[in-house]
């Protein structure tokens, strides 16, 4: 069940409380033309000038709430130009699915990275069809802003990645028109979103053709606040532990095949201590094993200016006709 109501885009940059709202996105894009109707999922009509933004809520018994309200989880939408004004309502969208980091909300990357006017310029710029972006929620359900690892927990209270994979993709598969196969999603996030990003898509390569990793970690011990999800099972932590799962054998044995259909594109700073160090590690070893890899590292903090530089490089990359596996001038891959 969805519900909508209409709400100002400034209200919500400015606020970011959790509500169910449409929004129109008042952003300038190349050629847009005169404002035109657009039709929401659940019938509802609103005026844009641009691509739409949409927020909902899905009902989900996967997480374990701290409030009764706390079953319902929120998702950011964000429908592009061609979707909303384009003369083909036939035409089906790739989808890119955005994990947020900690602490962090699904509204990030539109309050603070401003990325479906990013994504509409890469684009124009590169001649790729401008995907949908979908930000589902992924805070411990304990916590306004709690550290969820985006992994389905120890105890299997909080299963934040069957959330992503069994609910919110088949939702969006539902109720929008997209490319429903695994060459039509990408994941992408930053930070804590980056490492859930390539250990859902390792676990889940039937669902995931393409990964936007940036600034991520690669190997998970579980410590500080993650331990209350990951416990101390050494063998649920390599499984949440990129570098060691895909240097899995069984793991190997069951996925390295389709692994190598997929493609990944890893980004992080130059100088972001454990984030350059792994992302480094992960690509090296992706490429060992023959699955298609692209390394960007760039100046810049662990910060939105770094991401949003890295987030356009991605998505030319995992959308150009023939995806680059290999390392950008920046960087040299180390033997492991």
């Amino acid at each position: 069940m969805t519900t909508f109501y209409i709400k100002q885009l400034s209200t919500l940059l400015r606020d970011t409380a959790r509500a169910v709202v449409i929004l129109t996105a008042a952003f300038s894009v190349i050629g847009a033309p005169t404002p035109a109707a657009a039709q929401a999922a659940d019938g509802a009509s609103i005026t844009t000038s641009a691509g739409q933004i949409v927020i909902i809520k899905i009902f989900t018994n996967l997480l374990r709430p701290l409030r009764p309200q706390d079953y319902e989880r929120d998702i950011d939408i964000y429908l592009p130009y061609d979707y909303i004004h384009g003369t083909d309502k036939n035409q089906r969208f790739p989808v890119v699915y955005l994990l947020h980091g900690s602490p962090g909300n699904p509204y990030d990357f539109v309050k603070h990275g401003h990325w479906q006017i990013f994504s509409e310029q890469a684009a124009t710029a590169n001649n790729f069809v401008a995907p949908i972006l979908v930000a589902p929620d992924g805070n411990y359900a304990e916590a306004a802003f709690g550290d969820s690892e985006w992994l389905n927990s120890a105890d299997s209270l909080n299963r934040f990645e069957d959330f992503v994979v069994d609910q919110v993709v088949p939702y969006i598969d539902q109720h929008y028109r997209t490319i429903a196969t695994p060459d039509g999603r990408v994941i992408g996030g930053v930070s804590e979103g980056g490492y859930g990003a390539v250990n859902i898509a390792l676990h889940n390569p039937a669902v995931f053709g393409s990964v936007i990793a940036l600034s991520g970690y690669y190997t998970n011990d579980g410590s500080g606040w993650a331990r209350r999800i990951m416990g101390h099972n050494k063998e649920f932590l390599e499984y949440n532990s990129p570098i060691a799962f895909v240097d899995n054998p069984d793991a190997q044995a069951k996925y390295l095949q389709i692994w190598k259909t997929q493609h990944y594109f890893i980004g992080s700073g130059l100088d972001e201590k454990r984030y350059t160090v792994q992302s480094k590690q992960i690509a090296s070893l992706l490429r060992q094993h023959n699955i298609p890899v692209s390394l960007c590292q760039l100046d810049g903090k662990h910060s939105w200016e770094l991401w949003n530089s890295l987030f356009i490089a991605g998505l030319t990359d995992v959308f150009s006709p023939n995806h680059a596996s290999a390392t950008t001038d920046q960087s040299q891959l180390p033997t492991l």
